[in-house]
């Protein structure tokens, strides 16, 4: 519908904003320094390393930076269009998510890999972390509203018993590009390592509260949702609070030795 399109973009434009803020500093800077449809100073690749440098900053320390980004969220957490979100995910037979349905949900895998690894994607996962940081908990009681009433210690024994059925278990999100990106690296540099994947779309109504158990246990809603050797490690990207995902695994070399010993 019209006024979901506009909800969504409305969504995206203040998420952009909050981009521009984490990139330069201040709105003010960035329409000072840059013009519309002349190059940027600034690179892709610098951009990155930037957002990069920014994510590691202390979460002890809160600066006008992330104080703005949480601003926009806070702006977001109480617009009409998630209110509208949380209600369609609360009616639906099925887990869903914000970008369900969107043009990023619906572009090739191959598409995806490359989101994933451009500056868009690197910045993009700057603000989610900071929303995680910042929403985590009333992210989980929405989850928890979603799922509604249902059998929890039967559920927890599901999970339990899944996670370690094989070495590594992920539970992914059919359309979410890094669900995808961290099954096409498991794929190619573990394909001699048990791994099982879980999508939760698959499982009808029981995906919701599957996500539901895994946001309790992990204290993290999105997804991926990754378990090696019954212990969760976070995401593709990151693991707060609960790890420190599993690109940072592979890249720190640390990965081959959780999986082949």
């Amino acid at each position: 519908s019209i006024k979901r399109a506009c909800g969504w973009i409305l969504t995206l434009f203040l998420k952009s904003i909050a981009l521009l803020i984490l990139i330069n500093g201040s709105s003010v800077a960035f329409v000072k320094n840059h013009h519309i449809g002349k190059s940027a100073s600034v690179s892709r690749r610098s951009i990155g390393t930037l957002l990069v440098a920014k994510e590691r900053e202390s979460k002890e320390s809160v600066n006008p930076t992330r104080q703005t980004i949480r601003r926009v969220l806070d702006f977001l957490k109480a617009s009409d269009f998630i209110a509208e979100k949380h209600r369609e995910h609360v009616n639906s037979p099925t887990v869903t998510h914000l970008f369900k349905g969107t043009p990023l949900a619906k572009l090739s895998d191959a598409l995806k890999l490359k989101f994933v690894t451009s500056w868009a994607g690197r910045a993009l996962e700057v603000v989610m972390k900071e929303e995680q940081d910042y929403l985590g908990d009333w992210k989980l009681e929405k989850i928890l509203q979603a799922a509604g009433e249902y059998d929890e210690k039967a559920v927890r024994a599901k999970v339990d018993a899944d996670i370690r059925s094989s070495c590594i278990v992920m539970y992914s999100f059919v359309d979410c590009p890094w669900c995808i990106a961290a099954k096409y690296l498991l794929q190619k540099e573990y394909a001699d390592v048990d791994l099982k994947v879980v999508e939760l779309e698959e499982l009808g109504t029981d995906g919701k509260h599957v996500r539901a158990e895994l946001s309790k246990w992990t204290g993290r809603t999105s997804m991926p949702c990754i378990f090696i050797a019954g212990k969760p490690v976070g995401g593709f990207s990151d693991g707060y609070p609960c790890g420190r995902g599993l690109k940072f695994l592979h890249d720190s070399g640390r990965l081959p030795a959780m999986v082949r010993t």
